[in-house]
């Protein structure tokens, strides 16, 4: 496509980010909350959710990752204010996966009641 085209490559978050104007609205929040399965290296290296997280630090948004896991949570500290995980804060592993969306949201109850402002 590129050749016989004109197409041209682009990363997928970049794509996402223009296209949902993520900038813009970013710079308008006071706080990102993200989250996905495992918050590890590959979050850490432009999947989304790290894409967003390093957008906010170069706004200065806060930006909290809650994640099933979180690995290495000094190095996720690169890119996000905090990050908070189901396993193993709350459910062993096997209990967090097989009833993600409880614990998510128990996650989620937690973690609001220590940023309320």
């Amino acid at each position: 496509m590129c050749c016989f085209a004109g197409a041209r490559l682009e990363p997928g978050f970049d794509l996402f980010a223009r296209l949902a104007s993520l900038r813009e609205r970013i710079q308008r929040a006071r706080l990102v909350i993200t989250g996905e399965g495992a918050i590890d290296a590959s979050t850490l290296m432009g999947k989304g959710v790290g894409g967003v997280a390093r957008m906010c630090r170069e706004l200065g948004v806060p930006c909290l990752g809650l994640g099933g896991i979180v690995p290495d949570p000094e190095r996720a500290k690169e890119l996000f204010t905090a990050t908070h995980a189901i396993t193993p804060e709350l459910a062993p592993s096997d209990e967090a996966m097989s009833r993600a969306a409880f614990w998510l949201e128990q996650l989620a109850a937690r973690v609001a009641g220590n940023y309320r402002s």
